[in-house]
């Protein structure tokens, strides 16, 4: 039933990928040999017999006279010719001379960006000649080399500059990040993409343009784990370019450049000298890097059999840090699970820059081996103390937005977030009112958070997957009594629950609760919970959609995933419903559920701005002077009374506050380390400067 997988998700290459490698016949003995354009140029001024001489042994022998002719005569032949020939001799030098090396490749970058962005070239370039993208694969080549060098040597400095100084007779050129909330001193060293391939899932995106993929790395230091002290790494995507100031007349060795550090989560395209530039990005790789950084094979089996320990780990945890202006889509893990098995889905969905541009993807991280009641409270506290962390009392707020997609039990601790418990899911385990228990008032406390809530104001819509919203058969007598054996829940549970029954003795409905659940208890088709959540109706601006997995060809009514039935996953008065020919536990990640779960996303995006467009509507409607002859041309009907669309459910009104995260995959609020009675904060409260977002460092490695 778990989602995690024990193998690599990414491995190192023998090699780095190259494109320029079969182009220049750089592994070839007979090699290198520049392109048939290069070589015409050298032919036509009488170079050629020279090249393979002089590129092996005095390369400056043969780049000087070209250099001479491309600053009598610019042309983009010659600047390109130029480009390439300092990529081989970089290339030829960069074992025994880096020095040399480095200062060919940052030649072979500058000419590069000359044929790109020069304006002499603006009547004659042309981006549909295979030179044009000849020139872009050798700037990210030598910029990519540049920043191998610097690595190699350790001249990346956490200080946000990058060293070539000792390279290639350059001062430090600073590095300037952009589009990310922190600055370039967080970011401590970096991996080249094309040194790994990804192995651990099942699709990688990337996106062609300028630029280097790379994996930036952030140390927090030390950490407190379940096992231990250790050190917890952040990795983050990122594209490097090298942006060259200055003109042709200038001197090409003496233009002033620096590094920046573009987040293509954030934007595809760059401006460069008036245009619109795609950038190189690669956010697969960068994501498989973490998840090994991470060893998640040990979640799903400590979240299931030691509850005491995953409940240090319990939080909201986010790929990067929170944004402000995004709207966020929570995933909730199942039983015997953890967010790692939201990866490959949540690969899927932050390739679409629709929706990278709109969402902030969380993951929730709790201990499954609890009831899913409890684990509900749990996540219901977890999303008020990031309310009152990052809450936005205005209506239409990203946070007051909010979709949340559960898989297996997972959807039912999603749905239990959106429905209100009055008194009957206390009155469906209890025969004595609430006010009359006899208990402290720490223990009345708890009971109170479990059994008695509103629903939350910030969940918009809700996604259930493979959800037994009915129970699963395989939740029975036996499996129940193993699963106790093997479930270690915290002592303070049992000790709890037995004060309670001493003062209470004809408390329980069912005797047999005296012994407290585990999750496999919650979910069956018996459990009095269960039911009254089944029945619970959702307030009417939360649409709920649902995905079902079927396995077998026969009638639906008969079908099942392999865990849970069709008939218990099947929900009528929803807001859409699809069935998916998949198992259990690989419905929430399959390509129809991925497609579905982007069309709910998209929709969820049209109802917001149509909502917000008809607020503003009326905003004017009631600012327009009128007389009374007026006042019956604006009529908007009686569905517009709240301020939405037609057909479009009114925004919910927003609490004071709302929750946040810190790093990849570190819980914004986690409920290990934050009080379960946080004192309100300021609904007008600025989202925190970076360094805030990463004082609650914590690892999701045992």
């Amino acid at each position: 039933m778990t989602g995690c997988t024990a193998s690599r998700n990414v491995e190192l290459r023998a090699q780095p990928f190259n494109p320029l490698v079969d182009r220049f016949r750089l592994t070839d003995r007979r090699g290198p040999k520049a392109s048939d354009r290069t070589m015409q140029l050298l032919r036509q001024h009488s170079l050629a017999d020279k090249f393979a001489d002089d590129i092996s042994g005095q390369p400056d022998r043969l780049i000087g006279p070209v250099v001479r002719l491309h600053n009598s005569n610019p042309t983009p032949e010659s600047c390109f010719a130029l480009a390439e020939l300092h990529y081989i001799a970089g290339m030829k030098e960069r074992t025994a001379q880096a020095n040399a090396a480095a200062s060919h490749f940052l030649a072979s970058a500058r000419y590069s960006w000359e044929y790109l962005f020069d304006t002499h070239y603006d009547q004659v370039r042309n981006p549909y000649d295979p030179q044009f993208r000849g020139v872009c694969d050798l700037y990210n080549g030598s910029l990519e080399n540049c920043l191998r060098l610097a690595r190699n040597r350790q001249l990346f400095t956490a200080g946000g500059r990058i060293r070539f100084d000792e390279l290639a007779s350059r001062t430090q050129l600073p590095v300037v990040p952009r589009g990310f909330r922190w600055t370039a001193e967080d970011f401590d060293s970096f991996e080249l993409v094309s040194d790994y391939d990804v192995k651990g899932l099942k699709n990688k995106y990337r996106s062609f343009g300028l630029g280097v993929p790379i994996i930036a790395i952030r140390e927090e230091g030390a950490v407190t784990t379940a096992s231990g002290s250790g050190s917890q790494t952040m990795s983050f995507p990122a594209t490097i370019m090298l942006r060259f100031d200055g003109t042709r007349a200038d001197e090409v060795s003496r233009r002033p450049a620096r590094f920046e550090l573009l987040n293509p989560r954030e934007s595809t395209e760059i401006q460069v000298a008036g245009l619109a530039v795609p950038v190189q990005s690669d956010i697969s790789t960068p994501l498989a890097y973490y998840l090994d950084e991470m060893a998640p094979q040990k979640l799903h089996n400590i979240g299931l059999f030691q509850v005491e320990a995953a409940e240090k780990l319990t939080g909201i945890y986010m790929m990067e840090p929170y944004q402000p202006g995004k709207i966020p889509v929570l995933m909730v893990h199942g039983l015997w699970s953890s967010p790692m098995t939201w990866m490959d889905t949540f690969n899927e969905l932050q390739s679409q820059p629709d929706l990278r541009e709109r969402y902030q993807f969380w993951f929730y991280m709790y201990p499954s081996g609890k009831p899913f009641w409890d684990s509900a409270a749990d996540l219901r506290e977890d999303l008020a103390a990031i309310n009152r962390r990052y809450g936005d009392a205005a209506p239409n707020s990203p946070l007051s937005n909010m979709v949340l997609v559960g898989h297996s039990m997972g959807g039912l601790i999603a749905r239990a977030q959106v429905v209100a418990s009055g008194d009957a899911w206390w009155n469906s385990v209890s025969r004595v009112p609430f006010a009359s228990l006899k208990a402290n008032e720490d223990t009345r406390g708890q009971i109170r958070r479990v059994y008695f809530f509103e629903p939350n104001r910030d969940v918009h819509r809700i996604v259930t997957i493979g959800t037994p919203h009915q129970g699963s058969s395989l939740s029975n007598r036996f499996t129940q009594q193993l699963l106790r054996r093997l479930i270690r829940l915290p002592v303070t549970t049992y000790e709890t629950a037995r004060d309670v029954i001493t003062l209470n003795p004809n408390l329980l409905r069912n005797p047999e609760n005296a012994t407290p659940r585990t999750s496999v208890d919650s979910l069956s088709p018996d459990s009095p919970i269960l039911k009254v959540l089944y029945e619970s109706r959702l307030p009417e601006n939360v649409p709920h959609h649902n995905i079902v997995g079927v396995i077998r060809d026969v009638p639906r009514e008969e079908n099942t995933d392999g865990v849970v039935p069709y008939a218990s996953a099947h929900l009528e008065n929803v807001a859409s419903e699809i069935v998916v020919q998949a198992n259990h536990t690989e419905v929430h990640r399959h390509p129809e559920t991925v497609a579905e779960l982007k069309r709910i996303l998209r929709l969820h995006l049209e109802e917001i701005d149509a909502s917000r467009s008809s607020g503003l509507i009326q905003q004017l409607s009631r600012d327009l002077p009128r007389g009374p002859a007026e006042s019956s041309h604006l009529n908007l009907g009686s569905n517009h009374r709240s301020g939405t669309a037609p057909g479009v459910p009114p925004a919910p009104r927003a609490p004071a506050g709302v929750p946040a995260p810190a790093g990849p995959l570190t819980p914004a609020v986690p409920s290990g380390t934050v009080p379960r009675s946080l004192p309100a904060g300021d609904p007008g409260r600025p989202a925190p400067p970076p360094d805030e977002l990463f004082r609650l460092p914590r690892v999701l490695v045992p």
